[in-house]
């Protein structure tokens, strides 16, 4: 048995150190080519508790790096979640990615992840950042349609963007000022 940190000083010994031994959690990331081709003899080993598809690595595995979403690599995590759910070991599904095309796997099995933390924020970055965009770009061209009397279709034709920026008055046959 090795040392852990919540026993660093005062090493094993007592009942409660062999029990959170016991309580571990053994999940093997299934990611690598001879995993997959191995997996009814890795998923046999007792004390297996859940498996883990790591597409990204496995798609690197088999020199086919960045294509983790494709379908033939999609086809293989299918697979390798079946294998799983047929020899009683859950399968962990990525709620961002797996959950929509393997919803009966993953709730059969109950487990899942919500991703990252530093995933989850830059999601989250992202779509508040893409939201705020449009929201600034519609206040500008509010403030601009308000400014030059700008009325959109036909009524503002004349008024083009390609020269500069947006909502300079523009001549209409050339588009520049």
């Amino acid at each position: 048995m090795a040392t852990r940190r919540f026993t660093y000083m005062g090493y094993g010994g007592t009942k409660e150190y062999v029990q959170a031994l016991r309580d571990i959690v053994v999940a093997i990331m299934i990611e690598k080519p001879g995993t997959v081709d191995t997996l009814d003899k890795v998923l046999s080993v007792k004390g297996v508790d859940m498996v883990q598809w790591g597409g990204s690595d496995y798609s690197m595995g088999i020199g086919r790096a960045g294509e983790r979403y494709s379908p033939a690599l999609r086809e293989v995590e299918r697979r390798v979640f079946e294998t799983a759910i047929k020899m009683g070991v859950p399968p962990r599904a990525e709620i961002a990615t797996g959950i929509r095309r393997s919803i009966s796997s993953t709730w059969a099995s109950g487990t899942f992840s919500v991703g990252t933390d530093i995933t989850i924020l830059h999601q989250w970055w992202k779509s508040q950042g893409e939201d705020l965009r449009k929201a600034l770009a519609a206040r500008a061209r509010r403030r601009l349609q308000r400014r030059y009397g700008l009325l959109g279709g036909a009524a503002g034709a004349h008024l083009q963007e390609p020269c500069g920026s947006i909502g300079r008055k523009t001549h209409s046959a050339t588009g520049c000022p």
